[in-house]
């Protein structure tokens, strides 16, 4: 099927044809206590010492020693693997090696100036030039130039709910002149009796151009169009120009990677790093809510300096201090005592 290239109308710019579809992904609830550093009804106080030694209370209505482990080796193997696909797909996708169109189909080339925009010196340049793009690439280049008042009255009756745009206009263009999908048709607009007036421009090509028109090209074609429709030019000189402008390199391999792919890849991966760090922050949780001590009264607990590191730690529920591992037994028992 026919699709868009791209166009570009006055005033306005120009745009690609291709377009990038996101996909998005859920992750399912897991049953793990409910830990809080505020106290909630039903929750106990817990104490535990992260593994740099420094003491922590939460407040959770269950067993926090009893937390499953949030990942394993397989966690990673997951992530990893999610990490590398968007740069798997820009690695086969973006190296671009154009093959040439077979000739197996009508080759007849379509220049149909319906809005009189071209003299007949520029038909005649112009149909040299699709010989050219034809024998290149195997891809067969059309024109049709229409009045903006006609297509935009859909005169054809296919389109009832008046959105009818330029791209329509370009598709039905393209399938009732052709029967194949080797041509590249670019439909040209304007104001009737002007060559130049509320101008647009629309490209329709067929599936078997597409090794042959990537992205990068047929964008590189529109931006040159437009902006030679822009200037001084006269409308067959700024299509001369456009084709001449991309066919020394139709076949020449090349590598390119849409920035809409671009930025879902940076998205997915500030997602990926996100969701390991989330992950390993809560394997390391998990490894000290292992070791934590359920504290019936935290407010009568009393918080200490270790007289060796000056470490923190609550007195009566360590032997040792938690960072520098000496005991603090003795400083505890004699404490106040002096």
């Amino acid at each position: 099927m026919p699709h868009s290239s791209g166009g570009g109308f006055h005033g306005g710019g120009f745009h690609g044809g291709g377009g990038f579809s996101s996909h998005h992904y859920g992750r399912g609830a897991r049953s793990s206590p409910i830990i809080s550093h505020f106290h909630y009804p039903g929750a106990h106080a817990w104490l535990y010492y992260t593994t740099r030694g420094v003491p922590h209370i939460v407040y959770s209505s269950q067993d926090i020693t009893k937390t499953p482990q949030s990942a394993g080796p397989i966690t990673y193997v997951i992530l990893g693997i999610f990490a590398l696909m968007p740069i798997a797909f820009i690695a086969l996708t973006a190296n671009q090696h154009p093959q040439r169109v077979g000739q197996n189909y009508n080759t007849t080339v379509v220049l149909d100036d319906g809005a009189g925009v071209f003299s007949a010196s520029e038909q005649f340049q112009l149909l040299s030039v699709f010989e050219e793009f034809r024998k290149t690439s195997g891809v067969t280049p059309s024109i049709v130039t229409v009045n903006n008042g006609d297509w935009s009255r859909d005169f054809w009756g296919i389109f009832s709910d008046k959105t009818y745009a330029l791209e329509d206009e370009a598709y039905v263009q393209y399938v009732n002149h052709f029967d194949d999908e080797s041509h590249w048709l670019i439909v040209y607009s304007c104001d009737r009796g002007t060559t130049k007036g509320n101008w647009a421009f629309e490209g329709m090509q067929g599936d078997n151009t597409d090794g042959i028109l990537f992205e990068n090209v047929t964008n590189a074609f529109n931006e040159k169009l437009y902006n030679c429709l822009s200037g001084e030019m006269t409308v067959g000189e700024s299509f001369i120009e456009a084709y001449n402008y991309i066919i020394p390199n139709l076949m020449k391999d090349s590598f390119y990677v849409d920035g809409g792919l671009i930025a879902f890849t940076v998205i997915w991966e500030i997602f990926v790093v996100a969701m390991a760090a989330i992950t390993i922050k809560s394997q390391i949780n998990s490894k000290d809510y292992a070791k934590a001590q359920k504290i019936d009264n935290p407010d009568s607990i009393v918080m200490k300096q270790c007289k060796h590191c000056g470490a923190s730690y609550y007195k009566g529920t360590v032997d040792r201090c938690p960072k520098c591992g000496r005991s603090v037994l003795m400083d505890d028992e004699f404490d106040g005592k002096f």
